[in-house]
């Protein structure tokens, strides 16, 4: 009596000693692929099966639906995204217009932090504030009309600010 070789499979083993060469998993690789926009002859090299065989998966219908359907949601997602985009270029520009209203604010606690947020938000580099003791102007040079609109501008701006 001989004994023969098992016959030689072109089948892939997995771990748990399943064909997968071909399976619905094989299937499903092709399908995305195939909505990827890759050639027959570039899925079956990827997903180790004949042209032929892939052509008959691509010709299927299952295949064709799996591609619409996945074209479909990548174009919903993306309506979405260009939807939520227009909702915070909206939210950006109102928030903008609300601090640039408390910059006005008399507040100066308010219009401070306004200004630091717009600051902060720009992108600007911060710079460090440093606080001086005010000095005493020296008026004495200034003729009689510029000491009158000295003191005009210096109580609008007190009278302003209260």
């Amino acid at each position: 009596m001989t004994t023969r070789d098992p016959p030689v499979t072109s089948h892939r083993v997995t771990p748990d000693h399943t064909p997968s060469k071909g399976g619905e998993d094989a299937r499903a690789e092709a399908a995305r692929l195939k909505a990827e926009g890759l050639t027959v002859s570039e899925i079956a090299r990827r997903v180790g099966v004949a042209r032929e065989t892939v052509s008959r998966w691509v010709n299927h219908k299952a295949v064709e639906a799996v591609a619409t359907e996945r074209a479909a949601r990548a174009q919903g997602f993306e309506d979405a995204v260009a939807e939520a985009r227009k909702v915070l270029k909206a939210s950006t520009l109102d928030a903008a217009r609300v601090l640039v209203g408390q910059l006005a604010d008399t507040d100066p606690a308010v219009a401070a932090s306004a200004a630091k947020t717009i600051l902060d938000r720009s992108g600007l580099p911060r710079v460090e504030v440093v606080h001086t003791e005010a000095e005493p102007l020296d008026l004495s040079g200034l003729t009689p009309e510029e000491l009158d609109t000295f003191e005009g501008l210096l109580s609008r701006v007190k009278g302003g600010a209260s």
